[in-house]
C-alpha cells in the first residue's frame, strides 16, 4: 500500500480516520515497500483501534509469511486484521459453538482445530478466526438449515434470490448436510 493510499485503505476495510490520525499513523509505521516489521504489529493494530489480547496476537503472527527480517506484507496484515473483530466464542465449549453455526465435524477434524487454536488456552477467539480455521479443514459438514446463519456470521451477504440460488444447486447427503467446501465453490459461483 502506497503511503498516499493508507487512509483509502483503511476506508475500504470499514476503518474512517481523520486527517490528523492520517498523518499520525503515516509518523508511527516502519512501512518499507509494503512491508512491516513484526515488532510494530501492535502499533498498527491500535492505530486501527483493534488492539489485540496475547493469545490473538500469537495468532496473528502464526498467520503470516515472515521474511528474514521479520519483515510482513502490509496487506497480508490488513487481510488478516479483518478476522479480528465482531463476536466472540468461548473455545471451552467448541463443541457447542460448532454445533449452533450448524457446523459438523468428524472426530479427526475436531481434533484438528483443536490443536490449531492452541494459542487460545482456555479463552475466547472470534467467530471470524475460528470459521477460517474450519475453512482450513478438509471435509466439515453444514446442515442445510443453518447455510444461511453460517454465511451471515461468515460475513457474506445474499439477496434472497441468490440465496434461493444457492439452496437449490447444494445437494444435500442422507444427514441433511452439506460440504462446507461446495458451499464456499456455489457461493462464490453465485456472487
Amino acid at each position: 500500500v502506497k503511503a498516499k493510499d493508507c487512509k483509502n485503505v483503511l476506508a475500504n476495510m470499514g476503518v474512517t480516520v481523520t486527517e490528523k490520525e492520517e498523518a499520525k499513523l503515516l509518523k508511527t509505521l516502519p512501512v518499507s515497500r509494503k512491508k512491516i516489521h513484526a515488532s510494530k504489529l501492535p502499533v498498527l493494530m491500535e492505530n486501527l483501534e483493534n488492539e489485540l489480547e496475547k493469545d490473538d496476537y500469537k495468532d496473528l503472527i502464526s498467520y503470516l509469511p515472515m521474511d528474514e527480517n521479520e519483515m510482513v506484507d502490509l496487506n497480508a496484515v490488513m487481510e488478516e486484521a479483518k478476522t479480528f473483530t465482531g463476536e466472540k466464542v468461548d473455545t471451552d465449549h467448541l463443541s457447542h459453538e460448532l454445533r449452533k453455526m450448524g457446523l459438523v465435524l468428524t472426530d479427526e477434524e475436531h481434533k484438528e482445530l483443536l490443536a490449531s487454536l492452541s494459542a487460545y488456552s482456555g479463552g475466547k477467539i472470534y467467530k471470524k478466526r475460528l470459521l477460517k480455521r474450519v475453512k482450513n479443514l478438509k471435509g466439515p459438514q453444514v446442515k442445510i438449515k443453518k447455510v444461511e446463519s453460517l454465511l451471515e456470521s461468515m460475513g457474506v451477504r445474499m439477496k434472497d434470490e441468490e440465496y434461493e440460488e444457492l439452496m437449490a444447486q447444494l445437494s444435500a447427503n442422507g444427514d441433511r448436510t452439506v460440504g462446507l467446501n461446495d458451499l464456499m465453490d456455489a457461493v462464490s459461483y453465485i456472487k
